[in-house]
């Protein structure tokens, strides 16, 4: 009886300080990372910010953080099955993130699920891609599996530091730029037409089921433990740069197909205002047969800019 109280006493330690030095910080970069690329942050930018984390700020952030790492580390060291321990912690965050967000009763709550869920992804992609470039090459030279690695709560913490530093120096880089990265408000053109959301949905996951089966073989089944640090270097490079290029080419074609759009719509907003300000100049001048010329081509013109904005929709 008492190694049974001893042993659970053991793993209740671990899922309490591996929750607070290892899963809190990973998932406030999650967290933060999602919330800051959906726009809900971007009163950082305006003049009368004098402080960048207000009273309600720690409730949306911290409480889906905490709660999400407290349940993965329990179904981790409890050994829950697989397929359960990771679609639960998931309903469970994006449940929180909506309470917590005071986003369940708004209209356009859906689609801001939709944005959360696709800036989670993407964070996710960073995370695991951040993983790939440093955990393999530490496991493979300290000889121990991850595992090994992970049931040491001290040596977690210490091997997750560079990682730690890759997500928030990226996170921070994505404060910095922010306006840049998502200059023509890429999101809202993603989430507005079902084709490109399904698109980009189907490629993020494609992209996320290829890294996460590449982390499993590579650092959980140690794969290319015994090949030489060329190939290991050549190997992970090729990795990562894989879903890079994949999803910046999808969201730099979407990002394209945006501004053409915008800019037939200009053309045609600009047309229209010149031909009626080219009969306002007619009228005031009481040139009448000009006026009538110029409405025969607004007739034609019309026509032309009815079948335009046919074509951009």
């Amino acid at each position: 009886m008492a190694d049974i109280i001893l042993a659970q006493w053991n793993i209740i330690q671990k899922i309490i300080l591996n929750t607070i030095f290892v899963s809190i910080p990973e998932e406030l970069f999650l967290t933060m990372f999602t919330l800051i690329l959906m726009g809900e942050f971007d009163y950082w930018c305006e003049e009368e910010c004098k402080k960048l984390i207000n009273p309600w700020d720690y409730s949306r952030v911290l409480i889906p953080t905490i709660v999400t790492a407290l349940i993965v580390n329990i179904f981790r060291y409890y050994n829950i099955n697989n397929l359960i321990s990771n679609i639960i912690p998931f309903i469970v965050y994006f449940s929180l993130l909506a309470i917590t967000n005071e986003i369940l009763h708004e209209p356009k709550a859906f689609k801001w699920m939709l944005k959360a869920v696709l800036c989670f992804l993407l964070g996710f992609i960073i995370l695991c891609i951040s993983e790939m470039m440093y955990l393999p090459f530490v496991l493979y030279n300290i000889g121990l599996s991850i595992k090994e690695v992970n049931n040491n709560i001290l040596m977690n913490f210490f091997v997750s530091i560079p990682i730690r530093i890759i997500q928030y120096s990226i996170l921070l880089f994505t404060i910095v730029k922010k306006r840049t990265t998502l200059k023509g408000n890429i999101l809202k053109q993603i989430t507005s037409s079902p084709l490109i959301t399904t698109i980009t949905f189907t490629s993020i996951i494609l992209n996320l089921s290829f890294l996460l089966i590449i982390n499993n073989a590579i650092i959980n089944h140690q794969l290319l433990h015994k090949t030489p640090l060329l190939t290991k270097i050549v190997v992970v490079v090729g990795i990562v740069l894989t879903p890079i290029i994949n999803i910046s080419s999808l969201i730099w074609g979407i990002y394209l197909s945006v501004n053409r759009i915008v800019k037939k719509q200009k053309d045609v907003s600009s047309s229209l205002y010149n031909l009626v300000d080219n009969i306002k100049t007619y009228i005031n001048n009481n040139e009448y047969t000009n006026v009538t010329w110029k409405l025969n081509e607004v007739s034609n013109t019309i026509e032309d800019i009815t079948q335009e904005l046919y074509e951009i929709k």
